[in-house]
C-alpha cells in the first residue's frame, strides 16, 4: 500500500538532495528582497558563496520579477511614507500632552500616572527615531535598483528560455483540462502563470537530470499541502509528477525555512532574527493574498461598515488627546506591520495600548466641561452626581 501512495508520504534525503539539487526562486521571493536588508544580504550571499553553481531561474519567474517590481517598489516606498506621516503624529500627541500636564487648572495626576505616560510617549518617540533612520537608509528603487542589478548579475546565463506561443497555448490547453479536475499548479489562479513555471522546472530537471528545491513565497492549496491553512509539504500530486516524469527528488520551501535549514545543510551563520523578519514577510503576504480574494463589493461594505462606526465613536466626545492617539495608532500601525520589523512593532503596539487606556481614564466630563455633548449634564457638585455623570458616560460609550 505504502508504494502505491508513495507521495503522500514521500520525504527525500534532505542531506544528499541540498547538496546535488538546483536551487529555484519564484519570482514573490525576489520581490520580498525588497522590504528588508538583513533578508536581502544574507539571501544574496547565499546564493554567491554557497550554491552559485546551482541556481536557475525560469523565463516565468524574470518575466513576472521585472513585470511586478515597479509596483512592488511603489508598495514599499508607500508602506515608508505612510509609516513617516504616523510619525508626524506623535508629535502633537506630545505637545497636546504636554500642554495638558502643565496646565494647572487640570490635576491630571488625579486620575492618571504623568510618569508612565510620558516614559511611554518617551519609548515610542525612541522606537519611531530608530525606525526613521532605517527608512531614511532605504534606497530609491526607482531611480537606482541595486536589487535588480545584483539579481541581473548573479543569474546570467543561468536563466530558462521562453516558450514559444505554440508551446504556451498547448500548455494552456492542459491548463484547462488540470483546472476542471483540480490538479496543481494553478487551479487556484484565474491564469496559467504557475502550470508555465512548473512546466519550465519539470524540463529543466529532465535536461539536466538533477533534483529541484523551490523557494517559493505562494502559500495557496495548488502547490502545498495544508493543515489549518499551514504548508506542510508540497502537494503529493506535484511530487508524483515531478518523480514519475523526472525520476528525481522535488522538494519545496518558504523563505523563512530556507534561511533557516540553510544553517544545517549549507552551513550558513544567518541570524535568528533575520528569519523571524522572513517570517514576518510571509505573514504580511498572506494576509494580502486573503484579502485579494475577497469579494471587493464586500471590502467597500465593511469600509463603509467601519466609517461609520468611526464617526459614531468619535461623537462621544473622547478629548482631543485620545483622538490623536487613535489616528495615530491606526497610521503607525499599518506602516510599522508593512515595514516588518517585529520585535519593534511589539514595542510599539504595547506602548500604544498602555497610552490607550490611560488617555480613556482622562475622559472625565469635570476635567473637559466644554466637551460635553447636548443634553449631558454639567459639571457635579457632589461625588454622587458625578458619579452618576459618569455612569452615563460610560452607558454611552457602549452603546
Amino acid at each position: 500500500m505504502r508504494n502505491k501512495f508513495y507521495e503522500f508520504s514521500y520525504k527525500p534525503d534532505l542531506e544528499k538532495l541540498w547538496q546535488e539539487c538546483v536551487f529555484v526562486f519564484d519570482a514573490n521571493i525576489l520581490l520580498d528582497l525588497y522590504y528588508n536588508k538583513k533578508v536581502y544580504i544574507n539571501f544574496i550571499s547565499i546564493l554567491e558563496n554557497k550554491i552559485p553553481d546551482r541556481i536557475w531561474m525560469p523565463y516565468q519567474v524574470g518575466l513576472e520579477y521585472h513585470i511586478n517590481r515597479v509596483d512592488g517598489v511603489k508598495k514599499t516606498s508607500g508602506d515608508y511614507n505612510n509609516f513617516t506621516n504616523g510619525i508626524k503624529g506623535l508629535k502633537g500627541i506630545k505637545k497636546t500632552f504636554k500642554k495638558l500636564s502643565e496646565d494647572h487648572s487640570i490635576d491630571l495626576s488625579k486620575y492618571m500616572d504623568i510618569n508612565e505616560i510620558s516614559e511611554n510617549l518617551n519609548d515610542i518617540e525612541n522606537i519611531s527615531n530608530e525606525l526613521t533612520s532605517k527608512v531614511n537608509e532605504t534606497p530609491d528603487f526607482l531611480t537606482d535598483d541595486i536589487i535588480m542589478n545584483k539579481l541581473h548579475e548573479i543569474f546570467e546565463g543561468k536563466t530558462g528560455k521562453q516558450y514559444s506561443n505554440t508551446e504556451l497555448n498547448e500548455i494552456y490547453d492542459q491548463g484547462k483540462i488540470r483546472n476542471e479536475n483540480k490538479i496543481p499548479p494553478s487551479f487556484k489562479d484565474k491564469g496559467y502563470g504557475d502550470l508555465v513555471l512548473w512546466k519550465q522546472i519539470i524540463d529543466h530537471a529532465l535536461e539536466n537530470k538533477k533534483p529541484i528545491i523551490l523557494v517559493t513565497g505562494d502559500s495557496k492549496k495548488d502547490w502545498w499541502l495544508t493543515s489549518n491553512k499551514d504548508p506542510l509539504c508540497p502537494h503529493p500530486t506535484l511530487i508524483k509528477e515531478f518523480l514519475e516524469t523526472v525520476k528525481k527528488d522535488f522538494y519545496m520551501y518558504k523563505l523563512s525555512d530556507f534561511l533557516r535549514e540553510s544553517k544545517t545543510y549549507l552551513g550558513t551563520e544567518i541570524e535568528n532574527k533575520t528569519i523571524e523578519i522572513a517570517e514576518g514577510i510571509e505573514i504580511m503576504r498572506e494576509s494580502t493574498d486573503v484579502l485579494a480574494s475577497i469579494d471587493p463589493e464586500y471590502l467597500q461594505q465593511l469600509a463603509e461598515s467601519q466609517r461609520r462606526m468611526t464617526e459614531a465613536a468619535m461623537s462621544i466626545n473622547f478629548p482631543p488627546l485620545y483622538q490623536q492617539i487613535a489616528e495615530s495608532q491606526r497610521r503607525m500601525t499599518e506602516a510599522a506591520m508593512s515595514i516588518n520589523f517585529p520585535p519593534l512593532y511589539q514595542q510599539i503596539a504595547e506602548s500604544q495600548r498602555r497610552m490607550t487606556e490611560a488617555a480613556m481614564s482622562i475622559n472625565i466630563p469635570h476635567i473637559i466641561p466644554k466637551q460635553l455633548s447636548k443634553g449631558q449634564k454639567p459639571q457635579a457638585d457632589s461625588e454622587d452626581e458625578t458619579d452618576e455623570q459618569n455612569g452615563e458616560l460610560e452607558n454611552k460609550k457602549h452603546n
